[in-house]
């Protein structure tokens, strides 16, 4: 707590009394306000040419804009969507609606990645926003920020991950499934996390095992095991993220024929179509066994 304290009160020293960074004549601050509403493909070129010549030292003052103030609740959903409609057809920064703060913290959540190879030290203090007391926006803005980092925040998100104690382990899992990298030192971690106890933990990590598909060896058995577990959520993710293994998971349809019995709709459901992908006969010879009575008679339903 009293870490974090310091680095918030560093970072906030180093941007009073510095001097924005500028390339070209233009702040750091208008180019990434700028970069966020170009159309043109060369204007955005431009732009992110910039936010890259400026570098590491426009971290220290993404971090301070993007730990900006919420917009009250109604703002903030007729803000979201004037942003679904046709561009043009709603002007709400002309008018003055949307503060340039708020913007300005927005984008550097999602630009931070475009000051290049110094954006990297931004990871600690991202971190250490998501570990402290801050608001649910901002917590948001900085788990955007690591994503928008891409592999080189992987690293970091399996220590956090590793964390049982960690509050946002759910979100940071779900990054890793979004990262477009080799994701192999991950499986270790998200397999551990198989064998804890929260249902919404083990469940993101399920389907983020089937996203990246690697080690069935390793994860298949893992799977196997959930769909015997006590959480019906649990059992549905394991029986969903198993045919992405393809034959590998072959060694799961017995477990898959008992979950089509299963009390719970959506892991039947999810049984049922994962049978379908690894095991169609098994499949239809189940389900004809099921509409028949115990002395093969037609059951009724």
């Amino acid at each position: 707590m009293a870490a974090m304290a310091v680095g918030v009160a560093l970072i906030g020293w180093a941007v009073y009394w510095a001097r924005e960074p500028e390339y070209k004549g233009r702040t750091l601050s208008e180019w990434l306000v700028k970069r966020q509403h170009l159309t043109t493909m060369a204007e955005m070129e431009e732009a992110d040419e910039a936010l890259r010549g400026i570098g590491a030292p426009g971290v220290p003052w993404m971090l301070q804009w993007l730990r900006g103030d919420e917009l009250p609740w109604w703002k903030a959903t007729i803000y979201a969507t004037a942003n679904r409609l046709p561009p043009g057809l709603v002007r709400l920064k002309a008018l003055g609606f949307v503060p340039e703060p708020w913007l300005r913290a927005e984008s550097a959540s999602v630009m931070l990645y475009a000051l290049g190879r110094g954006a990297t030290n931004a990871l600690p203090e991202l971190f250490r926003i998501l570990s402290g007391p801050t608001t649910k926006e901002v917590r948001g803005r900085a788990l955007c920020a690591i994503e928008s980092l891409g592999g080189v925040a992987l690293p970091c998100l399996l220590v956090a991950i590793s964390d049982t104690s960690h509050s946002n382990r759910v979100e940071l899992i779900h990054i890793v499934g979004n990262l477009r990298v080799d994701a192999g030192p991950a499986v270790p971690v998200l397999v551990g996390c198989l064998r804890e106890s929260s249902p919404a933990v083990v469940t993101e990590a399920t389907r983020v095992l089937g996203v990246l598909k690697l080690e069935p060896a390793l994860v298949v058995p893992e799977l196997v095991r959930g769909l015997t577990n006590l959480d019906s959520r649990v059992r549905a993710s394991s029986a969903e993220a198993l045919p992405s293994f393809g034959d590998a998971a072959k060694a799961a349809v017995p477990g898959l024929v008992v979950v089509l019995h299963d009390v719970d709709i959506s892991a039947r459901k999810a049984a049922r179509g994962a049978l379908f992908t690894l095991a169609p006969k098994e499949l239809e010879k189940e389900e004809s066994r099921m509409q028949e009575g115990p002395a093969g008679e037609q059951r009724v339903y």
